[in-house]
């Protein structure tokens, strides 16, 4: 199986959730003066392609870098649904899926491909995008998915 990138180009204008910093670069050192040219990268866990660490949500949970990274990899169930703005994505989104495709296995990775991606310069990207309503991740709760 071929993998496949999902990561957003990190730069100074990708937009930022909003309160979050945007991207820095900052020259560090350069040839002329160090031997060598450095740059520091200023960003939010949050920026670009992300994972939400289980810490986001739970004072308890792991950090992103105590996530083990053999845990990243591995195969993944794609379920396309297109959704417009602040429509859920439901546990019948889920069984419909299913029913068509075969059940989800337990502990299966799943990414949604929802059309969403294509308003990431709109004002409305983040704060009016579909996402799981509480019957959809309680049904995946159940089937330990990520």
């Amino acid at each position: 199986m071929k993998p496949l990138d999902l990561s957003l180009t990190i730069s100074e204008s990708i937009p930022s959730f909003p309160g979050s910093p945007t991207p820095q670069f900052i020259d560090w050192s350069d040839i002329a003066h160090d031997g060598y040219n450095l740059e520091l990268l200023f960003l939010s866990s949050h920026t670009g392609t992300h994972l939400d660490a289980p810490y986001h949500f739970d004072k308890n949970g792991l950090k992103i870098h105590q996530i083990p990274l053999d845990r990243l990899f591995g195969k993944a169930i794609l379920i396309k649904l297109k959704k417009s703005k602040n429509t859920a994505i439901t546990k019948l989104d889920i069984t419909s899926f299913e029913k068509k495709n075969d059940k989800i296995p337990n502990h299966s990775s799943i990414f949604f491909f929802t059309d969403w991606q294509k308003n990431l310069k709109k004002n409305n990207y983040f704060t009016e995008n579909p996402g799981l309503d509480a019957s959809s991740a309680k049904y995946f709760a159940s089937k330990k998915s990520t």
